[in-house]
C-alpha cells in the first residue's frame, strides 16, 4: 500500500472517529440537559424521601456518564484530528506514514469504522484538486477543507444564535406576563420557580460561548483562506510557506467544534454548490 491509499484510508478513519466523538459529545449535551430537568422535576414535585433518593442518585449517574462522555469525546477528537493532519500530508506530498504509527490508529478505530470503511469507499473527487504532488496540492486540499469546515461553522452558528435569540425572548416574555394580573398568583410563582430552576441548565450549555467560539474560528479560518488563495495565485510556491499556512488552519479546527454527521449531511449539498460557484 503506497503512501496515496495508506492517506485515503487515514482519511476515512479519521471521518468515522470525527462522527463517533460527536456523537458522544451531543449525547452528553442531552444527558446533562436529562439530568438537570429530572432536577427541576424532582424539586418541584413532592416525593416520598426514597423516591428523591432515587431520583439523586440516578441523577448522579446520569452526570457521571455524561462527563464520561465528555473525556471520549475530547480523546477521539484529538486522535481523528491527528490523523486527518497526517493523511493530508501524505495525499498532498506523498509523505510516508510509519507503519507502526498506521497500525496503531487501525487498532484503535472501531468495528465499527472498520466496517463503515469497507462499505463506504471514498469518492475519487473528495478533493476537488488534480494537482501533483507538492506545496500546490497542498494549499488547494487545504483551502477546500477550510471553506467546508468555515461554512459548517458559519450554519452551526447561526442555528445557535437562533435558540439562544429564543430563549432570551421566550424568559422576558414570561418574566413581563408574572406581574400582571393574567396569571393567578399560585401558577406565577411556580412558574417563576420553574424558570429558576431551569437558568443554570440553560446556563451551563453555553450557548452564547459556543456562539462567540464559532464566530472567531469562522473569522479566523477566512483569514487563512484569504492567505491561501494569495499564495496559490503564484507561479511557485514555497514548501514552507504551504506548510506554515496549513498549519494555521489546522491550529484552528484543533480547538474547533464537533459537528454532527446530521448537521453535515443536512448542510453538505449546500456548501459544495458554494463551492463549486466560488
Amino acid at each position: 500500500m503506497d503512501n496515496q491509499e495508506k492517506g485515503q484510508q487515514l482519511s476515512q478513519f479519521a471521518r468515522s472517529l470525527f462522527d463517533e466523538a460527536a456523537n458522544n459529545f451531543y449525547l452528553a449535551l442531552v444527558i446533562e440537559i436529562a439530568a438537570g430537568l429530572l432536577a427541576v422535576i424532582v424539586n418541584f414535585i413532592l416525593l416520598p424521601e426514597l423516591w428523591s433518593f432515587i431520583f439523586a442518585v440516578v441523577g448522579f449517574v446520569l452526570l457521571a456518564y455524561s462527563y464520561y462522555l465528555r473525556l471520549r469525546f475530547e480523546n477521539q477528537y484529538d486522535t481523528a484530528e491527528t490523523m486527518r493532519r497526517q493523511s493530508v500530508i501524505s495525499e498532498a506530498l506523498n509523505w510516508p506514514i510509519s507503519q507502526v504509527q498506521f497500525s496503531d490508529w487501525k487498532l484503535r478505530a472501531s468495528k465499527a469504522a472498520m466496517q463503515r470503511m469497507k462499505l463506504e469507499k471514498r469518492s475519487d473527487d473528495y478533493y476537488e484538486t488534480k494537482a501533483s504532488f507538492g506545496a500546490r496540492k497542498l494549499l488547494k486540499m487545504t483551502a477546500e477543507s477550510a471553506f467546508y469546515t468555515r461554512c459548517l461553522y458559519v450554519n452551526l452558528q447561526g442555528l445557535m444564535t437562533k435558540i439562544l435569540v429564543g430563549s432570551i425572548i421566550a424568559t422576558v416574555v414570561v418574566f413581563t406576563i408574572l406581574p400582571m394580573s393574567i396569571i393567578p398568583n399560585q401558577f406565577a410563582l411556580r412558574i417563576a420557580y420553574i424558570i429558576y430552576l431551569l437558568l443554570p441548565i440553560i446556563l451551563s450549555i453555553d450557548l452564547l460561548g459556543w456562539v462567540q467560539k464559532l464566530s472567531r474560528l469562522s473569522k479566523s479560518i477566512k483569514e487563512v483562506e484569504c492567505d491561501i488563495e494569495r499564495l496559490v495565485k503564484k507561479p511557485q510556491i514555497d514548501e514552507k510557506q504551504a506548510m506554515r499556512l496549513a498549519s494555521e488552519y489546522n491550529c484552528q479546527v484543533s480547538c474547533g467544534f464537533p459537528i454532527h454527521n446530521w448537521f453535515f449531511k443536512k448542510w453538505h449539498d449546500g456548501i459544495h454548490e458554494l463551492w463549486k460557484n466560488r
